[in-house]
């Protein structure tokens, strides 16, 4: 018997389009606070200065292991990985992100064919904006755009979701705990887009997120 459950008739760039104003929110509410703070700067200093030449960026590699925590097809997930890239001028963050469950807590996924272990990875690009607020704490808006698979953990291995699109922006607080490592974790929320689903539905996948890492770099 053929156990596939259809997609939802909603169109699936609903969840995507949502993620993507909840981002682009994030990105100008922080353009925003920034040009404030210039202004505020600026007027504390009581001078005018000439404008000064702009230089090159400061372009800053970083690398931060971290896991993730969340809900797929009813199970809890810890999926481990990382993110790896750069910080330019110290503000906006460019890079990759990579997570699977081989290396965390595999979920227990409620089918029609009953309970089964698998294994759920995702990866994709890193996008974010840090906010300065003082040299022990700053706080970070990031976000993954990427695909991801959920896939039967032993017997047939059978695939239960493929080639689906993944946007989930984070929330983070950051505390640094030396030069080049920095305690971090956040929230956030995983929405899912596309893809081909057996046994499960993309709602199963879709899921709020927590996430608990060290970056490492300055």
């Amino acid at each position: 018997m053929d156990t596939v459950k259809r997609a939802s008739l909603r169109s699936p760039r609903t969840s995507v389009a949502l993620g993507l104003v909840i981002v682009l929110s994030a990105f100008a509410a922080a353009a925003a606070n920034a040009q404030e703070s210039a202004a505020d700067t600026a007027q504390d200093s009581g001078a005018a200065t000439a404008p000064q030449p702009s230089g090159r960026p400061s372009i800053d590699f970083f690398l931060q292991p971290e896991a993730r925590v969340s809900r797929v097809g009813g199970g809890t997930a810890v999926a481990s990985g990382f993110n790896t890239g750069w910080v330019i001028n110290r503000k906006l963050i460019l890079g990759g992100a990579s997570f699977s469950t081989n290396y965390g807590v595999e979920p227990t996924v409620a089918t029609l064919d009953g309970d089964r272990k698998a294994d759920f990875k995702y990866r994709g690009g890193l996008i974010g904006w840090k906010f300065n607020h003082s040299p022990t704490v700053q706080t970070s808006i990031t976000s993954v755009i990427g695909r991801g698979s959920l896939q039967a953990s032993y017997d047939d291995r059978a695939m239960m979701a493929d080639k689906f699109w993944v946007l989930e922006p984070t929330a983070n607080v950051n505390v640094r705990a030396h030069r080049w490592a920095t305690l971090s974790a956040g929230i956030g929320y995983r929405f899912v887009s596309g893809g081909q689903f057996r046994g499960v539905e993309r709602a199963d996948v879709s899921s709020p997120t927590a996430r608990f890492g060290v970056y490492l770099g300055l």
